[in-house]
């Protein structure tokens, strides 16, 4: 429950600094909306985790990107699914 108020909060803090009143300086609002939006913190985690695996073979990075967004809630669902 706490974790949830805490998202909910940077949500909120993400949306205010997005209107420019200058309640944050700028260089906490990247931090801000990474953390107060976890999908798009999920896509730079996942972004990250494959640009490694494909650095050094023939493998275009964009496609195991895409192959992993699109596994990953279908095995989600699947975890959930069975327990």
């Amino acid at each position: 429950m706490l974790l949830k108020q805490f998202v909910s909060y940077l949500q909120l803090l993400a949306v205010v600094t997005a209107f420019r009143v200058d309640v944050a300086s700028y260089s906490i609002r990247p931090v801000l909306i990474n953390l107060g939006n976890p999908l798009m913190g999920l896509f730079n985690l996942i972004n990250c985790y494959t640009y490694g695996l494909t650095e050094n073979s023939s493998f275009p990075h964009i496609y195991s990107s895409l192959i992993v967004l699109v596994v990953l809630p279908l095995l989600l669902s699947l975890i959930f699914y069975l327990f």
